[in-house]
């Protein structure tokens, strides 16, 4: 068993230095000087200072995904109502959303302290395509 591993490994180093060059996958000459071997990548200019390399064409991207319309106001309006509902807090407070088709939300009500105010725009800022959230929140006076 022994022998045959070993027999194997030689076949493996001798195919990869045919394959390579050298035993260890550089090129040959790379061993003595310790480095790999860089392409230039500047562009010569002739006389004339035009160039003789052109940058090469950039292709469009494959993978690109199409960009879509921004959604209207009712669905924008619909999806911030839908956190708010999921919200313990704030599903029992009495604030009004109305949206543009920009993207901006503008919230409308009463709330219990100032830290729900931030809370509302905080939540409001994390909907999908919301670009801008104005508050006209206001806190309830205490008894």
């Amino acid at each position: 068993m022994l022998a045959l591993g070993a027999v194997a490994g030689l076949a493996i180093g001798m195919a990869m230095i045919n394959r390579t060059g050298t035993a260890d996958g550089r090129e040959r000459g790379e061993r003595e000087r310790g480095e790999r071997r860089r392409r230039s990548r500047r562009h010569r200019v002739d006389a004339w200072g035009e160039d003789e390399c052109p940058a090469p064409p950039v292709d469009a991207p494959t993978d690109a995904v199409p960009v879509s319309s921004p959604p209207s106001a009712d669905t924008l309006e619909a999806r911030v109502l839908e956190v708010f509902r999921h919200d313990p807090l704030l599903r029992e407070r009495d604030i009004d959303i109305e949206a543009d088709e920009l993207g901006r939300i503008e919230l409308t009500g009463w709330v219990e302290d100032a830290r729900e105010i931030e809370y509302a725009l905080t939540l409001v800022r994390g909907v999908p395509s919301v670009r801008d959230v104005t508050s006209q929140l206001a806190v309830l006076p205490r008894p």
